[in-house]
């Protein structure tokens, strides 16, 4: 059974931090983050990690990875917040929790891993951009017949805004309470549980 004990459970893993590493073959907690090999022929990266990479396949039903490399370009890993541009400062101010799984999600690789997304990395601004990509049919949105369709399958809370890196903590920790309230809840439980992380 699915309680509430667990989707609390799920909620916290959702939220912790990710650090990749090379020196290992496998996913574990220690000291309050969890670390991940990473299978994705690339330089290290969280969103990319073997941790995410499971994540991604269990909330799109999809393989994402095949023998290190990317199998579908429209889906590739990638964070969502990242920080914000400071007036009058060209350096963004980094988040200091964007490398936890509710942070990550699979969009299309040109977006994400190629270059920084359409509209200097701010959610509700890339969602716009992508809403305007999905009405002309975009080839890089092909998977999506409309807007909601491509909110619900990635779990997008309602009222998002990414203006200051309060709301953008409030809108991971929304979006970690969809996922863990939402059907896939007790399989994430089950994947977090395999390698013990409660």
């Amino acid at each position: 059974m699915y309680t509430k004990k667990k989707q609390q459970q799920v909620e916290d893993v959702l939220l912790t931090q990710i650090v990749v590493t090379s020196e290992a073959n496998n996913i574990f907690k220690y000291d309050g983050k969890i670390y991940s090999s990473q299978s994705y022929n690339s330089g290290l990266d969280p969103d990319m990690s073997d941790f995410a990479v499971t994540f991604y396949e269990i909330i799109y039903n999809k393989k994402i990875i095949r023998d290190g490399k990317i199998i579908n370009t429209d889906f590739a890993g990638d964070t969502i917040n990242t920080g914000i541009y400071k007036k009058g400062q060209r350096k963004k101010v980094k988040l200091k929790n964007r490398h936890c799984l509710a942070n990550f999600w699979a969009i299309p690789y040109i977006h994400g891993r190629k270059r920084e997304k359409p509209k200097r990395d701010y959610l509700d601004s890339y969602l716009t951009f992508v809403e305007e990509k999905i009405l002309i049919q975009d080839d890089n949105f092909k998977e999506y017949h409309d807007f909601n369709e491509f909110k619900l399958a990635q779990f997008i809370p309602e009222g998002i805004n990414s203006n200051t890196l309060v709301s953008q903590e409030i809108s991971i920790k929304d979006r970690a309470q969809l996922l863990a309230k939402s059907e896939i809840g007790k399989t994430l439980w089950q994947y977090f549980n395999e390698h013990c992380l409660f």
